[in-house]
């Protein structure tokens, strides 16, 4: 087995984030917005940006731990360099439009940073501003497809016609009813898209249920490891996933989701309320490592209920 006090494992980790669990959250949303939006040469370049810039906030975050001792500074500046790079690249090819883009993910990118800084980055609030964060590369990787092949972004300066649809779907429960066309584009032919959304609208209801199931982690997770024993969070954690399950069932009565979504929510709700159980009856101790792959089969399986 590894030792964690090893030099050559602690050198790696200075590069290479840890947080087993936050690698589905940082890569998932942004391949399935660009894989519904239609693959292109054009997603290299941001995808790049995105998964440097997460390497260059993990390593940030290491250096403001250690009192910005020089061992963690390397990270820092080669991160930074190549961030830039891609950055510059990305802004090349896609043009400023792109940019239009920056105002959602500002407010999240400060709350992390501010989280960061306080030496709070695994506080809930630094979760959900992160997992907010990622979940909207999955709306920006599909409008980057759209680009592709028209050569504008939907969404644009004034009122973006991604929120028109963002807020047809509000108007559903709302309205007499909306009912949307079935998806139109083309590179989302492949969905077999049980639903009766249109392509922005399905990818906005993608993105918020990604995000809520993400956020459901968070809770979970600490009640197996840094919070084990607190009822406080586990009594959070249940309530979470049985509020979440009942969304999951309104979005299907609706035709939003397929009816495997609120059985898959079922199943994580059971999983909240049986691991804890079985850790604290048997006086077992489950590693993050253990979780966080756990939680990648799991993410599989609600993208699978995801894209019905």
């Amino acid at each position: 087995p590894k030792n964690p006090k090893n030099p050559k494992n602690l050198r790696t980790a200075d590069w290479i984030p840890d947080q087993h669990g936050a690698w589905p959250m940082v890569i998932v949303p942004a391949l399935l917005g660009a894989t519904v939006g239609g693959w292109s040469p054009l997603h290299i370049a941001p995808l790049l940006t995105w998964l440097l810039g997460y390497h260059l906030f993990y390593a940030t975050s290491r250096l403001v731990k250690g009192r910005m001792r020089p061992r963690f500074r390397p990270p820092v500046y080669v991160y930074t360099a190549l961030t830039a790079i891609a950055g510059v690249i990305t802004l090349t090819t896609l043009g400023l439009g792109v940019l239009n883009w920056l105002p959602l993910f500002l407010p999240f990118m400060i709350l992390a940073v501010w989280q960061m800084l306080a030496n709070r980055e695994r506080s809930i609030l630094a979760r959900a501003s992160t997992i907010m964060a990622g979940t909207l590369m999955m709306p920006l990787a599909f409008d980057i497809g759209f680009f592709a092949r028209f050569g504008e972004f939907t969404y644009d300066w004034g009122i973006p016609e991604a929120w028109y649809s963002l807020h047809a779907v509000i108007s559903v429960a709302i309205s007499e009813g909306v009912i949307f066309d079935p998806v139109v584009s083309s590179a989302a032919a492949w969905l077999p898209n049980s639903t009766n959304l249109n392509d922005w609208a399905w990818v906005w209801v993608a993105a918020l249920g990604t995000a809520a199931y993400f956020f459901s982690t968070v809770p979970y997770v600490k009640t197996l490891v840094r919070n084990k024993g607190d009822e406080r969070y586990l009594v959070f954690s249940i309530g979470l996933h049985i509020v979440l399950t009942l969304f999951a069932a309104a979005f299907a009565v609706l035709g939003w989701v397929h009816w495997l979504m609120p059985a898959v929510w079922v199943a994580l709700t059971i999983k909240s309320i049986a691991v804890p159980w079985y850790a604290k009856t048997h006086q077992k101790t489950v590693s993050a490592k253990a979780i966080g792959r756990s939680e990648v089969a799991v993410s599989l399986l609600y993208l699978l209920a995801l894209c019905l």
